[in-house]
């Protein structure tokens, strides 16, 4: 199972008579673009800085009358170990900071996953991605 990222990101919905609300949205991502192409572990790909993937959670339904502000939902690698290249890329690893979509937040960093590490950089283990 590929590694994830995990989030509650705050997220702006529109009541029914058109006041803006934030609530609290569930984010879950796997890595499946810009990950690195020549290197694996464990079969995974390796996450990189530039490495992305879609929000796969179910959010939180709107209520009713209410409508959910359009926020991009992808999650993207910002950080990673600068010490360690991948293809020219810093390897990402658990402390990585992410894109998420947070309208409060947009940046956080301990949101990733990182399962049955065996491969550490500074004691971090290496994010893999999803095939």
């Amino acid at each position: 199972m590929a590694d994830r990222v995990k989030s509650t990101d705050a997220r702006i919905e529109l009541s029914a008579h058109g006041v803006p609300m934030v609530v609290q949205h569930c984010t879950e991502a796997v890595f499946t673009d810009g990950l690195a192409e020549f290197v694996e572990i464990d079969g995974a790909p390796v996450a990189v800085v530039g490495s992305q993937g879609d929000n796969t959670a179910e959010h939180q339904r709107p209520k009713v009358g209410q409508t959910l502000v359009p926020f991009p939902c992808t999650c993207v690698v910002l950080s990673g170990d600068p010490l360690v290249t991948i293809e020219g890329r810093p390897v990402a690893h658990e402390s990585s900071a992410c894109r998420v979509p947070d309208v409060l937040a947009p940046r956080k960093s301990g949101v990733l996953e990182v399962r049955d590490a065996f491969v550490f950089v500074q004691g971090q283990g290496l994010l893999r991605g999803g095939s």
